[in-house]
């Protein structure tokens, strides 16, 4: 059974991938040299809808959800002042309660950052 369970969980994510995603571009400084890199992310508005259509939308808070296996190969620092641009709006990584990241599913396929608008 956990197989199929596997199966599932992997499954979601690549249709959540597929079908309700962006690409970002996080930026963040590391021992005084500017460092970035492009990642796929689902995101939420304000009201936790998801957005699914690429348009030029500003919320003044998110929810972007990052592929965890991405963001621990590309060595991203998920810790508040990591900057997030999307579609040109540009998003600051805050404490999300008392942590900078969770999961939202029991895999941990997806990790949740929350952000909010700092410059269109």
């Amino acid at each position: 059974m956990t197989d199929f369970l596997d199966w599932g969980a992997s499954w979601l994510t690549e249709m959540s991938n597929e079908h309700a995603s962006f690409t970002v571009t996080c930026s963040w400084t590391d021992d005084g040299v500017e460092k970035s890199e492009t990642l796929l992310t689902n995101v939420t508005d304000e009201a936790g809808n998801v957005i699914r259509a690429d348009v030029n939308v500003r919320v003044e808070n998110s929810i972007f959800l990052f592929n965890r296996t991405e963001v621990e190969s590309k060595s991203i620092p998920l810790v508040p002042g990591l900057r997030i641009n999307w579609n040109g709006t540009l998003y600051e990584l805050v404490k999300l309660g008392s942590r900078t990241k969770a999961y939202n599913d029991t895999y941990r396929n997806k990790v949740m950052v929350a952000a909010k608008h700092v410059d269109n």
